[in-house]
């Protein structure tokens, strides 16, 4: 007997949804594990020892400042070259190509970046140092904010871009008061999910900056890193250090869906 268009669709839907409620249990699951090996850890010496004690402390911070300097250069640079991309290329084959060259490099193993700023810098100057880890994680995040200000910007209406060139303003007006100003909800979610992306590395970071045991702010030099002191601990035989790494991993899902969560109600606000 054949079936109805009725039948197919209702196969299809239960299909869909018994798949996507089996792909939120796995995401739940995650999540609940997490919460409870990680939960058990939490304690103030987790915040305020270093990694040499058995806490996170100076991972913590350290985390922070790469992640700060690398959203600085992802921000910077990803903004400028999506605007490029987006504004500035007529040709549409070559538009294409640049577009193309950013999503390759977007999906690109974040351990080559790692090699390559290792065999490129690293090396060069003979050490490793929290510059070298910014610079490998900021490339990662500027593939993505250049990857959403060409999407975003394109997105805008012609019909208003054509406007303003129309009453007189020029092609700097244009972009920077009309366009980035209308995809403004976008490009801030687009940021964000960047950050949110960069935050969890440690595969880099290996080989471009390492991990610092203890408290240090110098960026020329290894700083300490969460995610890398996370990767250590795990390894370790000693439970109490095990525990610090589920801990640890507790704190990176918070932030980075946290972080995700941000974007979310900034996208939002865009409807």
């Amino acid at each position: 007997m054949l079936l109805t268009n009725e039948i197919k669709d209702k196969i299809f839907s239960a299909i869909c949804i018994f798949f996507g409620f089996l792909g939120v249990s796995f995401l739940l699951f995650i999540i609940a594990c997490l919460i409870y090996k990680g939960i058990g850890g939490f304690s103030l010496s987790l915040f305020t020892m270093p990694t040499a004690f058995g806490g996170l402390g100076n991972a913590i911070l350290g985390q922070i400042i790469l992640v700060f300097m690398a959203s600085i250069l992802g921000l910077f640079f990803g903004s400028f070259a999506g605007i490029y991309i987006s504004e500035y290329i007529k040709n549409k084959a070559l538009k294409n190509a640049f577009k193309c060259l950013v999503e390759v490099m977007l999906s690109t193993p974040s351990i080559i970046v790692g090699v390559f700023i290792y065999a490129t810098f690293v090396r060069f100057f003979g050490s490793y140092s929290g510059i070298a880890g910014a610079l490998a994680l900021g490339f990662i995040m500027l593939c993505v904010v250049a990857k959403t200000y060409f999407e975003a910007l394109e997105s805008e209406i012609v019909k208003l871009k054509e406007s303003s060139f129309a009453l007189g303003a020029n092609k700097m007006q244009v972009i920077m008061s009309v366009m980035i100003a209308n995809a403004k909800p976008a490009l801030i979610t687009g940021v964000i999910l960047g950050i949110a992306r960069i935050a969890g590395e440690s595969a880099p970071l290996l080989f471009t900056n390492a991990n610092n045991d203890f408290f240090s702010f110098d960026i020329f030099s290894s700083l300490p890193s969460l995610s890398v002191s996370i990767y250590e601990f795990s390894l370790s035989s000693e439970e109490n250090l095990r525990n610090a790494a589920w801990s640890g991993a507790m704190l990176l899902l918070i932030m980075v869906l946290g972080a995700n969560l941000i974007s979310k109600i900034a996208f939002m606000k865009k409807q």
